[in-house]
């Protein structure tokens, strides 16, 4: 079926662009509908026609991964403004391994370990909400500290505290933990420790991923 797609026009033209070094993706568009790129490379393997899909890699692309890696920029960030070509990240990152470069953070020599900083993490919101727990009450009930309705700011805590009909509703307040819309105490009642340390440490900007 797949050969009375291909025209003797079709096979011509095949044959002249691959010649010219263009890609089979990029043929498949040239020679029109219905033809695919896996066509286009079937095809071409049964004619022995080879395609030279290897990347290219301009020394101005070497030189800029190495000195945006130095920045610790991801390569994500790099493929965005990446001089010529335009790249993908794995292929960033290939291309990275390649020449020899460490990922984002380790090229400043950060250590990153993201194992190591979520369980950290962890513990740092754990101890917090364990604490919390020890000293009973919540600051906003202790010392009647509450925020109104059109008041609360990013930061505070939105434990909700009354009816929110009626005027005399109030939010909690307190600092937040960070990750979370609560402090440590309301955090501590809305979740197990286990469970509001492990939201809280994926929300931490040093545990996402950069490379």
């Amino acid at each position: 079926m797949s050969e009375t797609i291909w025209t003797p026009s079709r096979v011509a033209m095949l044959q002249k662009l691959a010649d010219e070094g263009m890609k089979a993706k990029a043929i498949a568009l040239k020679l029109g509908i219905g033809i695919t790129k896996n066509m286009v490379i079937g095809k071409a393997r049964r004619m022995g026609i080879v395609f030279n899909d290897r990347i290219n890699w301009t020394p101005a692309q070497d030189e800029y991964i190495r000195a945006a890696r130095g920045r610790g920029e991801s390569s994500k960030q790099i493929s965005r403004i990446l001089p010529g070509e335009k790249r993908t990240p794995h292929a960033i990152r290939r291309r990275a391994e390649r020449l020899g470069i460490k990922g984002a953070c380790r090229a400043n020599g950060a250590g990153w370990n993201a194992s190591r900083i979520a369980a950290k993490a962890k513990r740092r919101v754990a101890a917090n909400i364990i604490a919390a727990q020890n000293q009973g009450p919540c600051q906003c009930e202790k010392n009647g500290r509450t925020t109104p309705i059109n008041e609360i700011k990013f930061g505070q805590c939105r434990w909700p505290l009354g009816n929110p009909l009626k005027p005399e509703f109030r939010w909690c307040g307190c600092e937040a933990q960070f990750g979370s819309s609560y402090c440590a105490h309301h955090l501590a009642q809305a979740y197990p420790a286990a469970a509001a340390a492990r939201i809280c440490a994926m929300q931490q900007p040093e545990n996402r991923e950069v490379a």
